[in-house]
């Protein structure tokens, strides 16, 4: 009788816990993520999907710059809270992948010639490309001439790898565990001017 009840109360014991755990257990870290395949903001909160089909899933961040890289390293801008703390929104960045001439709101030079794959490709080989988004993050791009790149996003300490190649008038890129997206390029003097996904217009600068 009292084997009895030592196990039932054991039983009891363990499963609050595995409750307690189910509760306190929350999403991934975001800069684990792999296969983003999409990003919406909505309020203060930024909801990350990964997958497609039946594997998809979908979780829930309070927005912060962290969030925000992920975010953007995957060719998904979400901008920054209208109500967002200025602790949440850093100041301190430091200049990585490009500068928009105009934040978020520059138009795309299409009228610009059409610079050809090999032509770009040239250009951007061996070299270091940097570019600041208008919530204060950075990156910082580094085309390698053997189709690899790497990626630095501060102030988050986010960075990755990919392959690279160009095409006419586009820039291709993979992360690792990302998709490959190609995105439409002009160049502008010394600086390569590119359409993202989400519309949005950046200046990768030398």
């Amino acid at each position: 009788m009292h084997a009895k009840r030592a196990i039932h109360a054991v039983s009891i014991l363990l499963l609050t816990a595995s409750i307690d755990a189910f509760a306190q257990a929350g999403p991934p870290p975001a800069a684990t993520l792999n296969g983003i395949s999409g990003c919406a903001l909505e309020g203060n909160d930024v909801f990350v999907t990964i997958g497609q089909g039946a594997d998809l899933r979908r979780f829930r961040y309070p927005w912060d710059s962290s969030v925000d890289a992920v975010c953007n390293a995957s060719g998904f801008a979400v901008g920054v809270p209208a109500k967002a703390a200025p602790s949440q929104v850093s100041n301190t960045a430091t200049p990585a992948v490009a500068a928009p001439a105009s934040p978020g709101k520059g138009e795309f030079p299409g009228d610009l010639p059409l610079p050809a794959a090999d032509a770009l490709k040239q250009r951007m080989a061996g070299k270091v490309y940097r570019v600041k988004l208008p919530t204060g993050t950075s990156w910082r791009l580094q085309f390698q001439s053997n189709g690899y790149y790497f990626l630095n996003v501060t102030p988050s300490g986010f960075s990755s790898s990919g392959t690279w190649r160009t095409e006419d008038g586009r820039l291709c890129t993979q992360l690792r565990g990302e998709p490959m997206t190609c995105n439409e390029v002009r160049e502008r003097g010394e600086v390569v001017v590119l359409k993202r996904m989400s519309g949005e217009v950046i200046d990768l600068v030398p």
